[in-house]
């Protein structure tokens, strides 16, 4: 069972802000996406320490009962890089065998896990970078018709 909490979405000029709050099988999540708008030049931005630092074109992260399981940074521009992590084990323990087997490994987890928290608005080129094992773009576009959920939860039904 998933069961959102919380979804808030700021702009800042050209970065999208996305947090994301759920409970999914009994474990309290978190998730963070920062999307800048430009995917191929490098985004910079005047630090606390009045120096330039250069700023991931896309961060992101998931925390399930305080745990980061996942999560990347890539940045654009001259020194393009990018850091990715996955704690497939930990992945593992948290939802156990039967889970994972019913999904199709952890591969379908991971893309069971983009779906419910990638931003859909966020640049299409991101969709592979970010740390759910490829997810495709086109199933990032996949968007909850937000008529359906408010007439759900003021009925209170499930819509999951």
């Amino acid at each position: 069972r998933l069961e959102v909490s919380n979804r808030e979405l700021l702009l800042r000029s050209s970065m999208r802000e996305l947090q994301l709050d759920f409970v999914l099988s009994g474990m309290q999540g978190h998730y963070e996406q920062y999307s800048q708008a430009d995917t191929a030049s490098a985004v910079w931005d005047l630090g606390s320490s009045d120096a330039l630092e250069q700023l991931p074109n896309l961060r992101a992260e998931l925390i399930l009962d305080g745990e980061s399981l996942l999560g990347c940074e890539h940045f654009a521009g001259e020194a393009a890089s990018r850091r990715h992590w996955t704690d497939e084990q930990r992945l593992s323990d948290r939802f156990g065998s039967e889970t994972l087997k019913s999904l199709g490994g952890v591969s379908g987890l991971l893309q069971f896990l983009g779906i419910v928290c990638a931003d859909c608005d966020a640049p299409p080129s991101y969709a592979q970078i970010l740390p759910f094992g490829g997810i495709s773009a086109a199933l990032l576009r996949l968007k909850a018709d937000e008529a359906y959920i408010a007439a759900s939860a003021a009925l209170s039904i499930p819509t999951a």
